[in-house]
């Protein structure tokens, strides 16, 4: 059986333009290496600290060149993630008021209200045993004995 090497496919070749670098590449290093340096300037630390922040400062330079997830630049998936887990948290800070249910229960009231007013002194007091506002209970009026305080 005679077999044929195929080459890689060609929507994933990119153009080198410096050395084994694309032109985002070489970009993304000359910014790194500009911050850091720069920021390595004017720290007054000492030279093993200076390169180490150096270093610390250059990885998401060097991140935005190099790193692709999916056809996605890591730059485009950081604003993602900063958007969906920093700006729009699962769980809300302040709670909206729902102007809805607060209308509908309006509404059930003044309803009711009018239910009862059509209603006979009997049936009225039948209803108002069954759905009328609920008793409060005591279960003792001494100190030792109430479980909330």
């Amino acid at each position: 059986m005679i077999t044929v090497e195929m080459s890689d496919d060609i929507r994933k070749y990119e153009n080198k333009s410096w050395g084994p670098f694309t032109t985002r590449q070489a970009v993304c290093i000359g910014l790194g290496v500009l911050v850091a340096g720069v920021i390595a300037l004017l720290i007054p630390v000492d030279t093993g600290n200076k390169i180490t922040i150096g270093l610390i400062l250059m990885i998401p330079f060097f991140l935005c060149g190099f790193v692709k997830l999916d056809g996605a630049y890591f730059e485009t998936i950081a604003i993602n993630m900063l958007y969906l887990y920093v700006l729009t948290p699962r769980k809300r800070k302040n709670i909206q008021k729902n102007t809805f249910a607060e209308e509908y229960k309006e509404l059930l009231k003044r309803e009711e209200q009018i239910k009862i007013s059509k209603m006979d002194a009997a049936t009225k007091t039948k209803y108002m045993a069954t759905h009328g506002p609920k008793k409060k209970i005591t279960y003792s009026s001494r100190e030792e004995f109430k479980v909330y305080r």
